[in-house]
């Protein structure tokens, strides 16, 4: 449009355009309208929003859903102030408004439970339709307001993770096992935690994380990426995850079950400890 509206300004009103010139000019504008059309009528499908903007509309009072898709369980322990909750399996069932945005938001990696819900309500024809950027966690980590209960930690099960490598998710894999079992089953694309003991690799760990969280806010938003712990079976992975995640500003899960269940061994290990909260199902 721009460029057509340069030559209107350009082109003399005392000569008028060619009978050429004019047919160019309304086939150009022809094709420019019609990604416009389509827009309208088919969509293009759902878009990612960011945090800022869902909160100045929910300052607003726009006509938003903002619709947390996760478990009951899970939304009770903690949820952004002003969303709703519809747990995924129940979206489909509630005649959701059509004249209305709808944002959605969960806490999987990737947003992976709005997406593919997302993706169900534009086959249905719903044209305002959202996915919260870095869903819940990244809209704490930017201080914007949560109801809280309790403090959450979040485990990863195996499917989640490999989808998430599948689909190059941000992710940061931080292998706090003993060098013996490191070496003996190495997950690809992991950084070993030195130390003697897990207390000595959890210490240093955190140190490590310090480090990476230089410059801005903004800067390290830009840059978000999850932050995966990878330990023993034997190990409480939920409460070093934890102890972690308090003392810094970061997105700190841990995989259930640790290395031998991402492997492919469904049985879960002897002595396996922590639990998931936000799974599915909880």
């Amino acid at each position: 449009m721009e460029a057509l509206r340069d030559s209107k300004i350009k082109s003399s009103p005392k000569r008028p355009a060619s009978g050429a010139l004019r047919c160019f000019a309304f086939i150009a504008a022809f094709v420019l309208l019609i990604p416009v059309a389509a827009l309208s009528s088919d969509g293009i499908g759902w878009k990612w929003i960011e945090g800022g903007s869902v909160r100045n509309m929910l300052k607003e009072g726009s006509a938003l859903w903002l619709i947390d898709l996760r478990g009951s369980s899970a939304y009770d322990s903690e949820h952004i102030e002003g969303s709703v909750n519809i747990p995924a399996s129940f979206l489909q069932h509630r005649g959701l408004p059509r004249n209305k945005t709808i944002v959605l938001v969960d806490d999987y990696l990737g947003q992976r439970i709005s997406r593919e819900a997302a993706d169900e309500l534009v086959k249905e024809g719903y044209e305002k339709v959202y996915v919260l950027n870095g869903g819940i966690v990244l809209w704490r980590l930017e201080g914007f307001p949560v109801v809280e209960k309790k403090p959450v930690v979040r485990g990863v099960t195996r499917d989640e993770l490999k989808w998430a490598i599948e689909n190059n998710i941000a992710l940061r894999i931080l292998d706090l096992r003993d060098v013996p079992e490191r070496e003996k089953e190495k997950m690809p694309n992991s950084e070993g935690v030195p130390g003697k003991d897990i207390a000595e690799r959890a210490g240093k760990l955190k140190a490590m994380i310090k480090k990476s969280e230089g410059g801005s806010l903004s800067e390290r938003l830009k840059k978000h990426e999850t932050i995966i712990l990878l330990t023993s079976a034997s190990v409480d992975a939920a409460s070093v995850a934890v102890k972690i995640a308090r003392e810094v500003k970061e997105d700190v899960r841990y995989l259930i079950g640790g290395y031998a269940v991402f492997a492919g061994n469904d049985k879960k290990p002897a002595g396996l400890k922590g639990s998931c909260p936000t799974c599915p199902g909880k």
